[in-house]
């Protein structure tokens, strides 16, 4: 089944890029599987570091450009965009403790290199428009067994609400190549039955 909207997508691209920096730094994956998890299921102390955990917190919404729901005067077809989302997420950095029980402060610097490694990814990965980032908190869920240290921040993401049905459009991470598939078919019927030469359209 399709939905418009896919809660993994928002994460998977972010997912591979920090994945490869953490490879090229010699720096351990990200538990359990690699990648960014998403609900705050993850959140609980007993899951071991570095993880990055999105929480989905709260939804705003903003009228669109155009959301007709029939063609105007001048015969414009109605929109399928109607609304503006803003989705809202608290983004759970923890990063790792020293591996060799020595060093008190490396799980500031780990996690510190995580929040790096989000940022970086998350704008890099140029599938989602992501604003500025909200404010971060520094937390220590539990005293007593502290794996690693926890940093929360806040991120926004605007996603369209739109009216089915939706338009899929892979997107691809080579670059210069155009950035989705697409097919374009043009008819033109002159007035007079003449032949129309050849139609250039810019990609």
């Amino acid at each position: 089944m399709t939905f418009g909207i896919s809660m993994g997508d928002f994460f998977a691209d972010a997912s591979a890029k920090i994945a490869a920096i953490r490879v090229s730094l010699s720096l351990p994956p990200l538990v359990p599987n690699g990648a960014i998890l998403i609900g705050q299921e993850w959140l609980p102390f007993e899951h071991d570091a570095p993880r990055i955990v999105a929480v989905p917190t709260r939804t705003e919404y903003r009228g669109a450009i155009q959301s007709d729901t029939a063609a105007n005067a001048g015969g414009t077809p109605p929109a399928k965009y109607v609304f503006s989302r803003d989705m809202y997420f608290d983004i759970h950095c923890w990063g790792n403790p020293d591996p060799l029980g020595v060093d008190p402060l490396y799980g500031f610097d780990s996690t510190i290199e995580l929040e790096r490694e989000f940022l970086y990814a998350i704008q890099a990965s140029g599938t989602i428009p992501v604003t500025v980032p909200q404010a971060g908190e520094w937390r220590q869920p539990q005293d007593i067994q502290m794996r690693g240290r926890l940093l929360v921040l806040g991120i926004k993401i605007w996603t369209p609400v739109v009216a089915p049905p939706y338009n899929v459009l892979p997107y691809s991470t080579a670059p210069f190549d155009g950035g989705v598939a697409r097919e374009i078919t043009v008819q033109i019927n002159p007035p007079g039955g003449n032949t129309v030469g050849p139609i250039v359209i810019p990609t």
